[in-house]
């Protein structure tokens, strides 16, 4: 895979410090996470901050994150137990803290799954704290 231009690594980071441009509401939650960075074969293990149709952020603790913005990377998300799989892009990195991604397109078993799940997210009442999916 071909790394980022310059001319795209500025606008990702224009739109990572930018106003908010999600276009999917983002939903708290807590679960285990594994993301493989395909190039490279680098893996990293984190929680789960938040869950959307299209993405969700991956928090690592005090881990040093070496994943290129744009990096294509296959996530395994436990959610209530069961693990989601599914290919996805990094659009941001926190390298000292957790990373951004926006799901590839994905088998319909996983939507079916993905959409069942923020279901019951959206039905939670809204607490202070994030609803644990784990």
């Amino acid at each position: 895979m071909a790394r980022s231009s310059s001319a795209e690594e500025i606008a990702i980071a224009q739109m990572a410090g930018g106003r908010e441009r999600r276009k999917q509401r983002r939903y708290p939650c807590h679960g285990p996470a594994e993301v493989l960075e395909l190039e490279s074969r680098c893996f990293y293990r984190g929680e789960i901050k938040d869950l959307s149709l299209t993405g969700c952020y991956v928090t690592t603790g005090d881990a040093e994150l070496e994943l290129d913005p744009r990096a294509d990377v296959q996530l395994c998300l436990r959610v209530n137990g069961n693990p989601i799989e599914t290919p996805a892009r990094v659009i941001m990195v926190r390298r000292d803290s957790g990373a951004a991604f926006q799901f590839l397109p994905i088998e319909p078993e996983m939507r079916a799954a993905l959409l069942t799940l923020i279901g019951k997210l959206s039905a939670q009442p809204a607490r202070a704290e994030a609803i644990n999916v784990a």
